[in-house]
């Protein structure tokens, strides 16, 4: 079902933002495994991630608002 696509997707959005977290504090402890690219491309990912289900999750609601609006 669509919510289970839904909560899957919102809990890939949830590990790439904490993966980017654990790269920036890697590379603030100057580990030397992490280099700046590492840690702007997770960042990205983890940005384009969070504004793609912001964008489904307004096209839910729009489509709920609109069908609840339809006359009966």
């Amino acid at each position: 079902p669509f919510s289970t696509v839904f909560q899957n997707a919102l809990n890939h959005v949830s590990q790439l933002n904490q993966d980017a977290d654990s790269l920036k504090t890697r590379y603030e402890f100057n580990d030397p495994d992490v280099s700046i690219g590492e840690v702007m491309i997770a960042t990205q990912k983890s940005n384009i991630g969070l504004e793609a289900t912001l964008r489904v999750r307004n096209k839910i609601v729009q489509a709920y608002q609109d069908i609840m609006s339809m006359p009966v």
